[in-house]
């Protein structure tokens, strides 16, 4: 080989060396990007639920910081601590019914509150909370657990998609993320208040992308991502109990599929659950507290009312809500045909979601999720369902425009898309979407409401904006919260 020839060997190595670096760079400035403007969009939305069942989490995360436990003794003279619905008792000590596990999420936002106010820039956490006015930190914090899972399921939705080009494979990764977290009730729900849904879609998407990266069978990462497989798992059960159902199925997902990783899973879910029941133990006398004891599921007599109200009620629905679920079965479909990564993850995910739609459905208590927005209870299955759009996405981001089908599918999806952003964003934004709960009378009371088509709540605030205009859609008054 000639000097000019190794000259120009060494120079092109050099070029795509550079070319591979900024393609790299241009891919996490976009997924920057997205976490930064999903941030954005959900702590400025103006809705903030904090009365709800996450009263209590930052409570809960101050005395983990503070007093190195998890009892609420030192809000003993705080009245809306105190006298919360999901205030207990056990040995003599006040503890948060609701899953202790959600408040580590809180634990860096207490910390940074607190550290600010050591030095006058702002009020302590303890002072917020004495005020009632903690709403912001817990939005600030759910907002950023959102913006977190928008970026994990960008980078899942990057792994399955292989055979895209790069830059296609980089706008259809962008663009699962962006869609989960703006057309769905991660924006309505979880990114208003630090509801367990916020923590355990974060979670389970973290599950499903080492899952993934597990079917690649890197073998110099096969241990690391088996380990945090199951310990992903682990804290997503520690946070929401009904994500038992997610360990059992992607637990014998890799059992069937990926059985030398299967002592690593396991491992991975033992780190996490012993010194959790250590401190569930230490705290309530048992290795499972309180809320993960209860045994509230049943085939009530509203079962099948149920399942169809959590699919198709236009207050609980989650097709009405979110009808970009429509590419679920096209997903489905294109996955067989070797769209993504051929793992059977998809199936999978689809016995997921089937299945905590029964169970979520036999929460005889509260079958229509309380007073929320959209279909609380099937939140959890969101990540699932991502993972099976993401072939029909795939499809999409390669498909030939020129073809008039593909153009009449792509707008049919846009129609979808747009759909769902727009009635997630209406609950983010007006509180008159909220005011359904109470108004004309409380949905705890009278459940049946959310059948009602004459009174949607997933137009409820665009009604009243045209009713009565933007102020009233979004800053009116509804009715105090009571629990039914």
């Amino acid at each position: 080989m000639t000097e000019a020839e190794l000259d120009e060997l060494v120079a092109s190595v050099k070029s795509t060396g550079s070319s591979r670096d900024a393609t790299k760079r241009g891919l996490w400035l976009g997924r920057i990007g997205l976490v930064v403007a999903v941030f954005v969009v959900s702590v400025t939305a103006y809705v903030t639920n904090p009365q709800g069942d996450s009263h209590l989490v930052l409570p809960t995360a101050h005395s983990i910081l503070h007093e190195r436990n998890l009892n609420l003794d030192e809000f003993s003279s705080v009245p809306n601590v105190q006298n919360h619905y999901g205030n207990i008792e056990v040995n003599e000590h006040r503890y948060n019914y609701f899953p202790w596990a959600v408040s580590l999420f809180a634990l860096p936002t207490v910390a940074a509150n607190d550290a600010a106010a050591s030095i006058g820039l702002t009020r302590s956490t303890y002072s917020r909370i004495d005020a009632a006015e903690a709403g912001g930190l817990e939005k600030a914090t759910a907002s950023l657990i959102v913006g977190l899972t928008a970026l994990v399921l960008a980078m899942l939705t990057f792994e399955r998609t292989p055979n895209l080009a790069p830059r296609r494979r980089q706008i259809a990764s962008l663009a699962v993320g962006a869609i989960f977290a703006l057309g769905t009730s991660a924006l309505s729900v979880a990114g208003r208040a630090l509801w367990q849904h916020g923590p355990s879609m974060l979670m389970t998407s973290v599950a499903l992308l080492c899952a993934t990266r597990l079917s690649k069978d890197e073998s110099s990462r096969l241990r690391i991502n088996a380990v945090a497989l199951g310990a992903s798992l682990a804290v997503a059960y520690a946070v929401r109990p009904t994500n038992a159902i997610a360990i059992l199925l992607l637990g014998g997902w890799v059992l069937l599929f990926h059985r030398r990783a299967t002592a690593l899973v396991a491992g991975g879910g033992v780190l996490v659950l012993l010194p959790w029941c250590a401190i569930n133990l230490a705290s309530f006398g048992s290795a499972l507290p309180p809320y993960n004891q209860a045994s509230r599921f049943s085939v009530h007599p509203d079962y099948l009312n149920a399942i169809a109200a959590n699919l198709v009620s236009p207050a609980r629905g989650l097709i009405v809500f979110t009808p970009v679920v429509v590419l679920v079965p096209f997903g489905i479909v294109l996955a067989a045909r070797g769209w993504v990564i051929r793992d059977r993850l998809e199936l999978c995910c689809l016995a997921v979601a089937i299945a905590q739609l029964l169970v979520v459905s036999g929460l005889s208590e509260r079958w229509w999720a309380g007073y929320s927005f959209g279909p609380r209870f099937m939140s959890d299955v969101l990540p699932f369902v991502a993972v099976m759009t993401v072939p029909a996405v795939a499809w999409l981001a390669s498909a030939d425009y020129r073809r008039t089908k593909v153009r009449v599918l792509a707008l049919l999806v846009g129609v979808c898309v747009l759909l769902s952003v727009g009635i997630h964003l209406q609950g983010a934004e007006l509180v008159a979407t909220t005011c359904w709960n109470g108004e004309p009378i409380n949905v705890d009371v009278h459940p049946y409401r959310v059948w009602d088509w004459s009174d949607r709540q997933f137009d409820r605030g665009a009604r009243v904006l045209v009713r009565s205009g933007l102020s009233q859609a979004r800053t009116g008054s509804c009715p105090p919260f009571e629990p039914g």
